[in-house]
């Protein structure tokens, strides 16, 4: 799956989540501490919201993010070859994610998972 690719199925999951939810975008914004704007531009794939919007995006709506975006071979495939990429730290941290059994977690987050790890190994 291409990066294009996973923007994409979050920009819909985001939409129809919302609209599902029966919540207006200046509902999610108040909810998520940003302008109604940021919102609308995330819904329309102008800009990306962070990992951690996203969870509280689908936190605030009491909904499954997976069940929104789903998961595929390609997305396991995808982490299986970024852990051989990562920090020790890193590496480390998906394999407790593993080993305490969180792996519907780590699926739910499969999507944001090269960000996230991306991002934690650029900070040692």
């Amino acid at each position: 799956m291409t990066e294009f690719e996973i923007k994409e199925k979050v920009r819909l999951a985001l939409g129809k989540s919302r609209v599902d939810a029966g919540k207006t975008q200046q509902e999610m914004a108040n909810y998520l501490g940003v302008k109604y704007q940021t919102v609308q531009n995330w819904e329309a794939g102008v800009s990306n919201p962070s990992f951690y919007k996203v969870y509280q995006w689908f936190d605030c709506l009491h909904l499954n993010m997976y069940a929104y975006m789903g998961t595929s071979k390609d997305t396991v495939d995808s982490i299986a070859s970024l852990a051989s990429n990562l920090s020790p730290e890193c590496q480390y941290k998906l394999e407790q994610m593993l080993i305490d059994r969180r792996c519907e977690r780590l699926i739910q987050y499969a999507f944001f998972t090269k960000e996230y790890f991306f991002n934690e190994s650029t900070k040692a």
